[in-house]
C-alpha cells in the first residue's frame, strides 16, 4: 500500500516514487554524501522542452544521466510550466538509473502528468468530433454550446489551445463560431417563442420548446423578459397534460 506521506503514489497496481521522495533519498543516503545533480537545457522552442540532467559523484565523475521531453501543449501543465516539469523529469529519470527508482524508473510526477495529457486529448478529440457535427447539423451548435458550458474554466482554458500547430487557430475559429451561432439561435428561438405568446399559439409555442434541452431553453428565457416568462408558462398551462414550470 503506498504511503502517500513518504511520496509514494498507487496507480493502478503499481506504486510509483515521486521526483522529490528520489531526491530526499539520494540527500540523505551516505553513499552519495558530496555528490552533485546538474540539469542543462538541451532544446527548447515553441512547441516542446528537452532537458538533461547529470549525476555525478564526489569526484565529478558522471554516475548517471537523464532526459526528458515535455511538448508544451500536451497538458495545463506543460502549458504554464514546461521547462520546470521537464527539468523534474529529468532529474527524476536521473535518479532512477542510480537506482533510487523505487521499483519503476517512471516517477510518479511523470504517470500523473501522461494520464493528464490523454484526458487532455481524449477531451480534445469528443470537442472536435462535436464541431465536426455544427458544420452540418444547426442543432448541434446548441448541444455545442450546452457541452462547452459544462466544462470547467480549466478544461476550457486547456481546450481552447489544443491542437497541432497548424491547426490551432482553425480550431480556435470554429469553437467561437460555434457559440456565435448558438447565441444567434437562441435569440432567434427567443423571438419566435414571443410572436408565439402574441398570437396565442400555445402548441407552436411548445413545439419550440420541446425542441430544445432544458439547459438551451433556460438560455432562451434569459433572452425574454419577465413578463414575457410569465405569459410563455400560462399559455403552456392551458393545453392540458403541460407540466411545464
Amino acid at each position: 500500500m503506498a504511503d502517500a506521506k513518504r511520496g509514494e503514489v498507487q496507480i493502478g497496481d503499481k506504486t510509483y516514487l515521486t521526483v522529490a521522495r528520489r531526491i530526499d533519498d539520494f540527500r540523505k543516503t551516505e553513499e552519495f554524501e558530496g555528490w552533485s545533480v546538474e540539469t542543462e537545457l538541451v532544446s527548447a522552442d515553441d512547441v516542446k522542452v528537452v532537458m538533461r540532467a547529470v549525476i555525478k559523484d564526489a569526484a565529478g565523475k558522471v554516475a548517471s544521466t537523464g532526459f526528458a521531453e515535455e511538448v508544451r501543449d500536451s497538458s495545463r501543465i506543460n502549458k504554464t510550466s514546461s521547462l520546470e516539469n521537464c527539468e523534474t523529469s529529468a532529474v527524476g529519470r536521473a535518479l532512477a538509473f542510480l537506482g533510487l527508482a523505487g521499483g519503476e524508473i517512471a516517477s510518479a510526477d511523470e504517470v500523473v502528468n501522461a494520464i493528464e495529457a490523454q484526458n487532455t486529448q481524449l477531451l480534445y478529440i469528443v470537442t472536435n468530433q462535436l464541431l465536426l457535427e455544427v458544420d452540418y447539423d444547426e442543432n448541434a451548435t446548441c448541444r455545442f454550446a450546452e457541452f462547452v458550458h459544462g466544462l470547467s474554466d480549466e478544461d476550457q482554458r486547456s481546450l481552447y489551445g489544443c491542437g497541432a500547430a497548424g491547426e490551432k487557430m482553425k480550431f480556435k475559429a470554429r469553437w467561437d463560431d460555434a457559440l456565435r451561432t448558438s447565441n444567434r439561435i437562441f435569440d432567434e428561438a427567443a423571438e419566435k417563442m414571443k410572436s408565439s405568446i402574441r398570437d396565442q399559439d400555445a402548441y407552436g409555442l411548445a413545439q419550440l420548446r420541446d425542441s430544445f434541452s432544458d439547459w438551451q431553453a433556460g438560455r432562451i428565457r434569459q433572452r425574454m423578459a419577465r413578463a414575457d416568462a410569465a405569459a410563455a408558462r400560462e399559455l403552456l398551462a392551458t393545453i392540458k397534460g403541460d407540466d411545464d414550470e
